[in-house]
């Protein structure tokens, strides 16, 4: 008699550990998941992060109490990012970016930017005005105080309170994740007295442009914002040559 056939079995396949934890991962688990993936990203684009610096998950995980597969997901997500580089030894390292790719983000952002302050201008309420002159002035101060590290904070939350002002979510994610591909970048023009003071001065006039209502003068003030990570990223490149 013939024997009867049975269904070919399927290849069984495992899904990477991220999806394996998201199907299973409760509210709360999810909650403490985002919590880990701020605070790395928040590590990795710190000051004491340079490009190539590794990143090792057991010391990740006992320095954020928690565990090595929650630190793991994150490092994918963040890979995601294009912030960090896995490796297959249970680490990973801080993912740089070189002149000319950083050269093509500004150009993106250039777009992006002139847009966003268009809309700011026309959609600035009372209460957004008097946050960017919060922002503005905590800038000032930390600039004044000679924190580069301090100074670096000031800025993000200024260029993000311009861009929230605008109220376009599409816009907004995008910059904010061109940006954190440029910190490393951004950090270096801001060690220089010379660009930091002309960053500052561009951040005056741009503010003041929302608070007036003159689109065109603050798109050529955030134009002038990103000009001096625009040169010294021409100046690396010519030095290559």
């Amino acid at each position: 008699r013939p024997r009867p056939r049975h269904p070919t079995r399927q290849p069984h396949h495992r899904l990477p550990l991220s999806k394996t934890l998201a199907m299973r991962a409760t509210p709360t688990q999810n909650r403490r998941d985002a919590i880990v993936v701020d605070e790395l990203r928040r590590l990795v684009l710190g000051p004491t992060m340079a490009p190539g610096r590794r990143l090792v998950e057991s010391a990740l995980a006992e320095s954020l109490g928690t565990s090595r597969a929650r630190v793991r997901s994150a490092l994918e997500r963040l890979a995601g990012e294009d912030l960090v580089e896995l490796r297959l030894n249970r680490s990973a390292i801080v993912k740089g970016i070189g002149a000319r790719e950083a050269l093509e983000a500004l150009d993106v952002s250039k777009s992006l930017e002139a847009l966003v302050v268009m809309l700011a201008v026309h959609r600035r309420t009372s209460g957004d005005v008097d946050e960017l002159g919060a922002r503005l002035l905590e800038l000032g101060k930390a600039i004044a105080a000679g924190d580069s590290v301090t100074v670096d904070g000031r800025e993000e939350e200024l260029y993000a309170a311009i861009v929230d002002t605008a109220r376009h979510e599409v816009a907004k994610k995008t910059l904010i994740g061109l940006r954190a591909r440029l910190a490393h970048v951004n950090r270096d023009v801001n060690r220089d007295a010379g660009y930091l003071n002309r960053r500052h001065f561009a951040y005056v006039e741009l503010v003041d442009a929302i608070r007036s209502a003159d689109a065109e003068r603050g798109r050529e003030a955030m134009i002038r914002v990103a000009s001096g990570t625009r040169d010294l990223l021409v100046d690396r490149l010519r030095s290559r040559v």
